[in-house]
């Protein structure tokens, strides 16, 4: 089916079976992301598998994600994007379409004990492609108004953890963050002098 085919669906939060291993690694990351730990986020933990780890990680940026979009509802519309009247349904039709790939048990097993499809990351590399562009969309168009809106710390903290995270694992390349690279090269000078400031303070 044609991604811009896509039966609208029920969006909803992803959960993970109670007390599972994905459960738990899901609790930590969503800790951790509360607390201010973004870096800490992005590293593998001990005796975790990759494809774990890439599917805990991608069901968090998409439950935030889609609480972004839930307060952008009422901002992102053909009236406020008159250069991109297509923008809204895209989004909304992108969002539909990760839903759908993340609730996929054949791609998402919620059994640890049966195995990733031998394309998860090949396909896992498409839904995060496809994410970023709601990120680039969202500050070429509409940062203004979520900044009025008072929720840019929290736009600003998810996609700074989900840039370091895709760059760490290499899920998109160079070319792909082309839309947010003026931001990307901000976020990452800042956070190498905060850095080198903590080194200075030390010594």
């Amino acid at each position: 089916m044609n991604f811009f085919q896509q039966k609208t669906v029920k969006r909803k939060k992803k959960k993970f079976k109670s007390n599972s291993i994905h459960s738990k690694m899901h609790k930590m990351v969503t800790f951790k992301f509360s607390q201010g730990f973004l870096l800490d986020l992005i590293q593998l933990p001990e005796n975790e598998t990759l494809e774990d780890w890439l599917a805990v990680n991608i069901v968090e940026f998409y439950n935030k994600i889609l609480v972004l979009h839930e307060n952008l509802s009422e901002i992102c519309t053909p009236r406020s994007c008159p250069k991109m009247t297509a923008a809204p349904k895209y989004i909304s039709t992108l969002l539909d379409w990760a839903s759908t790939e993340i609730n996929d048990p054949e791609l998402f097993p919620s059994d640890p004990e049966v195995d990733f499809p031998k394309n998860f990351k090949k396909r896992v590399k498409v839904i995060f492609r496809r994410l970023f562009r709601f990120f680039a969309h969202v500050y070429h168009h509409h940062f203004e108004a979520i900044r009025e809106a008072g929720v840019d710390h929290h736009l600003n903290n998810c996609y700074k953890h989900f840039l370091y995270f895709v760059m760490n694992y290499k899920l998109l390349n160079t070319n792909e963050l082309l839309p947010l690279q003026e931001l990307n090269k901000r976020i990452i000078q800042k956070d190498k002098e905060e850095e080198e400031n903590k080194i200075q303070k030390k010594k």
